[in-house]
């Protein structure tokens, strides 16, 4: 019996929380969704089996930067993606140092389908989320990138 992988969604779009609930859950994930920061950490708090956390960086109150760093505090070893439309190259340095899985730039969902798949493959196979080398991490997400 397969079980089905846990993402927890980020945003403070409610329109896009829906969209990509809708999608992936189509798709076999079991999906949870919290409109910004807080809600997304009480959900995390809460559903801290997830398999991955896919998170948008700027929203109001508790930016997405923000919320990598507490939830780094609660758990090293989800795989977290940002899906943005806001990926500066400052925010990515940033989010490397958190050990961020990588960067999907809002809207491609295709491309957020194929790095979620990857990022909870790599994590079920025993591979790292997070990285001890920021360098290394932000040039590999630079390369990701283009």
């Amino acid at each position: 019996m397969s079980t089905k992988s846990k993402i927890l969604f980020i945003d403070d779009e409610e329109e896009l929380l829906q969209l990509l609930g809708d999608f992936f859950s189509n798709l076999d994930f079991e999906v949870f969704t919290a409109n910004g920061g807080d809600e997304g950490l009480k959900m995390f708090r809460t559903h801290r089996d997830v398999d991955l956390v896919i998170c948008d960086i700027s929203m109001p109150r508790v930016r997405g930067l923000d919320v990598i760093k507490k939830i780094r505090m609660l758990s090293d070893d989800v795989p977290f993606v940002f899906f943005t439309g806001f990926g500066s190259r400052d925010n990515m340095i940033e989010a490397s140092k958190y050990g961020a899985y990588d960067f999907v730039r809002k809207p491609d969902i295709a491309g957020l389908v194929e790095v979620a798949k990857k990022a909870i493959e790599n994590s079920k196979a025993g591979g790292s989320s997070t990285t001890n080398d920021p360098l290394s991490e932000y040039q590999r997400l630079l390369a990701r990138r283009d």
